[in-house]
């Protein structure tokens, strides 16, 4: 079933699921499972790339704004897109 109709985690006590996707919902209900005691497995097409929050801040961010970004042809419109393509709610964290 599609993650908008998954009724929660408790029926699955037990039992051995599959979950198709690593985006937000599929991370959530698999580790949903997995605390409820399913045995989970997670399929996903491709390779995930995972970066430490302050890395990604100091390397992938850092110098969106600088001097250097406006030398290689980056617009402060473009840099606003970048920075405004994270979740501002999460941004603090």
């Amino acid at each position: 079933h599609h993650s908008s109709k998954h009724p929660g985690p408790d029926a699955y006590a037990g039992k051995k699921a599959v979950v198709i996707g690593s985006n937000n919902s599929a991370h959530d209900i698999a580790a949903a499972l997995w605390e409820a005691g399913a045995d989970v497995t997670m399929v996903q097409r491709s390779t995930t790339h995972i970066s430490r929050s302050d890395t990604l801040m100091e390397i992938g961010l850092g110098s969106l704004y600088s001097e250097k970004a406006v030398q290689s042809g980056l617009t402060t419109a473009k840099a606003d897109l970048i920075f405004a393509s994270l979740p501002y709610k999460i941004l603090h964290e």
